[in-house]
């Protein structure tokens, strides 16, 4: 077993996810990499879901959501990967360290969502070529690229 540890990345990682639930066809996501074991406990999200991490000596580590201890924040039945196991989405709320070797578990279909600090959320999903940035008074669609570029700007209710 694995001891998870609250902090403030934790909440980073909630709010993440709160933003992405936004997102059309992000529940399609089965193998979700997070850049910290500091997973968020209860969050009806991850339900069902495979999380992908790294430990410190950035070997892939992979493990059932639903097989989280909720109540002393254990994971049960981690497996380290001997395979490369492409991610669907990476949530990444470290944008100062980002994990090594991340192209690796990452195709052209991996929606990526990063935290780029200030209360400034970037979701890319190549696969739509749609690129959203989340600020806390606004978001931002950008649809397209070059001749077809259109922009969406949304007032946060929050």
């Amino acid at each position: 077993m694995v001891k998870i540890y609250d902090g403030i990345r934790n909440n980073n990682i909630e709010e993440i996810i709160k933003n992405l639930e936004t997102v059309p066809e992000i529940n399609e996501c089965e193998y979700i990499f997070i850049d910290s074991l500091n997973v968020p406990k209860n969050m009806p999200f991850l339900k069902n879901k495979i999380i992908i991490t790294q430990n410190n000596l950035q070997n892939y580590l992979m493990f059932e959501y639903n097989c989280m201890d909720k109540c002393n924040n254990q994971i049960k039945d981690i497996t380290e990967l001997n395979f490369k196991q492409i991610a669907d989405l990476m949530i990444l709320s470290d944008s100062k360290n980002i994990p090594k070797n991340l192209e690796e578990i990452m195709d052209k279909d991996t929606i990526l969502s990063k935290n780029l600090g200030n209360n400034i959320l970037y979701i890319e999903d190549i696969r739509k070529n749609i690129y959203i940035i989340i600020t806390k008074n606004e978001k931002i669609v950008i649809e397209g690229r070059g001749l077809e570029t259109n922009i969406k700007f949304y007032e946060n209710n929050t």
